[in-house]
């Protein structure tokens, strides 16, 4: 999905959805996080050679965890589009892991795709493969085992989960904040109730960055065709997550990516009166950062500076952007002077 000249496509030739009642503020602000989209994919036979034919190596992949086929596949798969130049983030299911011993195994062979990132799931495996049922104590695994990850996700449920208690999943979020840099919202339909789930999560305290979940266009014979490919018993346990999802593209005119995008809008870009000064200087400063040096830069200077063993911020935004605080503060006046009043 990109955004041009004020309207969003999803593909080419799509009707464009028109973006004229949304403030310009607003319209960079989607621009800017759609210039940086992560896929999610399955590690299924095919995936890589579909990924190399359709997605620029610019684009992170995620890559599930399948309780059929193991973290095994997982990891192979994000080893090999590493070879690509993919920056990748493989999932690490808890019910698939053993053990510390098999845990430490899965961090080396995370480490030799030279990813720095992880996304921690608990997984849908029936049983356990060992001492991990859910993705806390697999968390708590991770630093006790100690790591060198500079950013490790978890999910956040912006409708009620499938199977898990409304109060499992609020604790824990609560639980996991102080161990986990992101979380990323689990599908949702309704742009209405995501931002609500948003303003749920900050009023618990829960300050972590979040990336918003968003399904793209799926024709339904193809997602019968993945499910296949998957297995019966992970199809079942995709579509018992993911039943919405699946109703809503079988429906006439269902799911559309673009209505959902915008429909994120305005609170996506507004600061609002719920953030503090402090935070509204960072989120602009952020959103300056991406929109002059793109949103990779602005991911390698989070990292440099609030990253584990991260140095000062001085130290990097010299590494990261080549220049020093006094210059890049001056750049950053700059840019606020151009921005319409907030």
């Amino acid at each position: 999905m990109s955004s041009v000249g004020g309207r969003v496509h999803s593909r080419p030739g799509a009707p464009p959805l028109r973006l004229g009642r949304v403030d310009a503020t607003s319209r960079r602000t989607l621009a800017a996080f759609l210039r940086a989209p992560r896929y999610e994919v399955l590690p299924t036979e095919d995936v890589e050679e579909r990924i190399l034919s359709s997605v620029p190596n610019e684009v992170t992949i995620t890559i599930t965890a399948s309780p059929r086929k193991g973290l095994g596949a997982t990891l192979a798969l994000a080893e090999r589009l590493a070879r690509h130049g993919y920056r990748v983030v493989p999932h690490l299911s808890a019910r698939l892991i053993k053990d510390e011993g098999h845990l430490r195994e899965v961090l080396a062979a995370v480490a030799a795709t030279g990813s720095r990132e992880v996304f921690v799931i608990a997984g849908d495996a029936q049983e356990p493969a060992g001492k991990f049922p859910d993705s806390i104590s697999l968390l708590t695994a991770l630093h006790e085992v100690g790591h060198d990850l500079g950013e490790i996700g978890v999910t956040g449920y912006p409708e009620r989960h499938s199977f898990i208690d409304d109060d499992v999943t609020i604790q824990a979020m609560w639980d996991k904040r102080r161990l986990a840099t992101y979380i990323v919202s689990n599908l949702c339909f309704d742009p209405k109730v995501v931002r609500k789930w948003v303003a749920r999560v900050r009023k618990r305290g829960v300050e972590l960055p979040i990336w918003i979940g968003m399904a793209g266009v799926a024709d339904p014979a193809k997602l019968l065709r993945v499910s296949t490919k998957i297995g019966i018993s992970d199809s079942a346990r995709f579509l018992r997550g993911h039943s919405n999802w699946f109703l809503r593209t079988l429906q006439p005119g269902g799911y559309n990516p673009e209505r959902f995008a915008a429909g994120l809008l305005p609170d996506l870009a507004a600061p609002g009166p719920q953030r503090s000064q402090a935070y509204d200087r960072a989120w602009l400063f952020a959103l300056f950062v991406a929109e002059s040096r793109g949103a990779p830069t602005l991911r390698d200077l989070y990292r440099a500076a609030c990253g584990d063993g991260h140095t000062d911020l001085p130290d990097a935004v010299h590494d990261v952007l080549g220049t020093d605080m006094a210059g890049i503060l001056a750049d950053w006046q700059q840019w606020l002077t151009r921005q319409p009043t907030r």
